[in-house]
């Protein structure tokens, strides 16, 4: 997914407080940037989402902390950037 994101969108400087509406923040689970949001007003995203145990959806989410991430120290770690489809 990433291989794709990159031929139409450039990655940006702007942070999980700075993005702007329409912008793919991405994720790193495990060892490959593999889950994208789309920003909605920043923080909040909107991504899919499944719970443990529960079955999956698409959710409304901050993207500074929440089910993006397992626990808070995780922060930090899994945030790989924002790309954005418009121009700086």
């Amino acid at each position: 997914f990433l291989q794709y994101l990159e031929q139409h969108a450039h990655k940006t400087t702007r942070n999980q407080m700075s993005m702007l509406t329409g912008d793919v923040p991405m994720f790193q689970f495990g060892r490959t940037v593999s889950h994208a949001a789309i920003a909605l007003n920043a923080p909040m995203v909107i991504h899919a989402w499944m719970g443990r145990g529960k079955a999956g959806g698409v959710i409304l989410d901050d993207s500074t902390n929440g089910n993006l991430y397992d626990d808070p120290s995780h922060v930090p770690r899994r945030f790989a950037g924002v790309w954005s489809f418009w121009k700086e």
